[in-house]
């Protein structure tokens, strides 16, 4: 592509009456640089009434800090007084430190200690923002890169590539749906994140419009599109054979992309028949085309009512294609939000190409229910996953797998919009569209992955959609294993409860003890001192129920040893059904204990079941060997 001197030099000049004709677009985005006023730096050889020296910062002095080593001796300080000072207040004596201990000087004491108390957790709070810092480099920059570097790139890329490349890269952007055959992505679960390798196969020759030809050599793929802002924390990119594939620069992406746009501008309002130079069109055209570049280009989403303001541009200028005016407007739409990733794929032989791709994400919506928030205070790893998709929109057939860690199975799995508080998508909510997209889940099997094949949705229209797959422990797990725990705490606090009631004495020995607190130590033990992954998987009525276990064993051999020792020995009477069953002289708290651990056992049993259960009906499906001919 050939930019003339004199279109080059009168570009932005000639560009700025459109903008003028569009005054709030200029307000919402800046089309043209302006002169800013430059920040000067202190000279290194300026001088500074005050010494600036170490040990004056520290001190405090004007213009300095205090260090974070002197507030942390500070602190250490004030803690020595307010623990004096709370001392004197408590502890009784003739004196303390040399004070008599009065009203009037422990009333004081109260006080002092109050401010600084106070004091101590400012500083405190202080010390712990500074040891913190906010380190991120702040906004991105957001300047749109000039359109008239751009499009020199644009004539160094056309030099290199023939026509087969640009024409393939113009279909797989503008038209995806009739170019991506197969997509197929495999997630797994890495500790708190997720690892998504994608294996997308692309068709050359309808991407290309050749028929003919057996062999279209090298090209470019644009595989990958991203929202403008995100960032992208993981890529790995290979080719079919599993060799890595080399992705396109940033300019080099943004220049094959100015040629789509001018290409498609060219055809939709000058000539459809043959792309000529730009410099050969009027100054209108090209301002207009200045306006698209910047709007493409630009590092932040462009406001909807800018894209407005465009389709306003657009429409004073006669279209001689319509079709390439659809297309250079949807595209623009496009890219006015997102930013696009492409590979060079080597010469294919099968008239496909294939490029698989491994990222990283985080996990969406982990905090949006109390549950959740309780295994996050619980150190608990997530167990329900939302995975946002896009390519069920453009690719013919599109398959989602999910396989959790061991131990785990699928316990539900549905297809939502998370602008729809997740309400699953059923197969009735297209009834309309046509061709009607083509759905099937494979749900509530038991299974330890989830599957999700899609076909034909390119005729619904694009808007957010996710995928939710939500595992669970396989019973019994530990959940079992706490049940168990819970019962031998359960049955030994209603053995002491009757032995107290009956003998009314107390065990000399330790040992009784020891018993007692055994369960928390078995619950500690399966619970906590093991980083086992299938535990930190667990659900969170196993945790809880291992930790009440733990509580209430722990509580019965405290509640043994107070009372060998004469302290708590208060004893009820009851009776049951009109006094024919009586339970005399028993302790309360010995039957506080022993109804609430048998209370727990009950319910962590119950849920158990329940689960197993439901595990062993949804397994039950695939009983038969017929049922292998009809696997859904």
């Amino acid at each position: 592509m050939n930019v003339s001197p004199h279109w080059r030099t009168g570009f932005w000049t000639r560009a700025r009456p459109v903008v003028a004709a569009t005054a709030h677009v200029g307000r919402a985005f800046t089309l043209w640089p302006c002169n800013s006023s430059e920040r000067r730096l202190p000279s290194p050889h300026a001088h500074s009434s005050q010494p600036d020296t170490k040990a004056w910062r520290d001190l405090g002095a004007p213009g300095g800090t205090m260090s974070l080593r002197v507030k942390r001796l500070l602190l250490a300080i004030m803690t020595i007084i307010a623990v004096l000072l709370i001392a004197y207040v408590c502890v009784d004596g003739q004196r303390f430190l040399g004070l008599r201990h009065t009203a009037a000087y422990r009333w004081s004491a109260l006080g002092l200690f109050v401010i600084d108390a106070a004091s101590a957790s400012m500083l405190a709070a202080k010390i712990h923002r500074d040891s913190n810092p906010d380190n991120s480099p702040g906004p991105p920059v957001t300047a749109a890169e000039d359109p008239i570097d751009i499009l020199r790139k644009t004539a160094q890329l056309k030099q290199r590539h023939d026509d087969d490349v640009i024409e393939i890269f113009t279909s797989i952007l503008t038209h995806p749906e009739l170019c991506i055959a197969r997509a197929v992505e495999d997630a797994s679960v890495q500790e708190s994140a997720l690892e998504l390798n994608v294996r997308v196969t692309f068709d050359l020759r309808q991407a290309s419009g050749s028929v003919g030809r057996r062999n279209l050599g090298p090209c470019i793929v644009p595989f990958m599109r991203m929202q403008k802002g995100a960032l992208l924390d993981n890529l790995e990119v290979r080719g079919a054979d599993g060799a890595n594939l080399a992705t396109l620069s940033q300019h080099e992406t943004r220049a094959m992309t100015a040629i789509v746009v001018t290409n498609l501008f060219w055809k939709a309002y000058i000539d459809p028949k043959e792309i000529g130079v730009v410099a050969d069109s009027s100054a209108f055209q090209q301002n207009v085309l200045a306006l698209l570049l910047r709007i493409v280009f630009d590092a932040e989403h462009v406001a909807r009512g800018l894209m407005d303001s465009v389709d306003t541009v657009l429409g004073r200028h006669a279209v001689r294609d319509e079709v390439a005016r659809e297309t250079l407007l949807k595209l623009v739409r496009f890219l006015a939000s997102h930013y696009v990733i492409a590979a060079a794929v080597p010469e294919a032989t099968d008239d496909r190409a294939i490029i698989e791709y491994t990222k990283n994400l985080p996990c969406y919506a982990q905090y949006e229910q109390l549950r959740d928030k309780l295994r996050l205070l619980s150190g608990l790893r997530p167990y329900r996953f939302t995975v946002p998709l896009w390519l069920p929109y453009y690719a013919t057939s599109y398959h989602f797998r999910m396989r959790g860690t061991g131990g785990q199975y699928v316990a539900n799995h549905y297809l939502t919009r998370p602008t729809s508080d997740n309400k699953a998508i059923k197969q009735d909510d297209f009834e309309t569209l046509h061709p009607r997209p083509y759905i099937r889940l494979r749900h509530n099997r038991g299974l330890p992955y989830g599957h999700l094949y899609m076909r034909d949705f390119r005729s619904a229209p694009p808007e957010s959609l996710a995928t939710v797959v939500r595992f669970a422990e396989t019973p019994p797990g530990a959940l079992g294993g706490a049940a168990l725990v819970s019962w031998a705490s359960a049955a030994l606090a209603v053995v002491f409860t009757f032995l107290t009631a009956s003998s009314g004495t107390q065990a000399s020995s330790d040992i009784p003890a020891l018993l007692l607190a055994s369960p928390a130590f078995a619950a500690s033990f399966l619970g906590y001192t093991t980083d086992s992954e299938s535990l930190l998987r667990t659900s969170l009525t196993a945790r809880f129920g291992l930790t009440l276990t733990g509580v209430i064993s722990f509580s019965s051999a405290v509640l043994f040893l107070l009372r060998a020792n004469q302290h708590m020995t208060a004893r009820w009477t009851f009776t049951f059904f009109g006094g024919h069953l009586h339970l005399n002289k028993v302790s309360p708290y010995w039957l506080v204990l022993a109804v609430a651990s048998t209370t727990l056992a009950i319910y962590l049993t119950c849920i158990t079941a329940i689960r197993t259960r439901r595990y062993m009906k949804a397994v039950a499906k695939f009983d038969s060997i017929a049922d292998l001919y009809g696997l859904d």
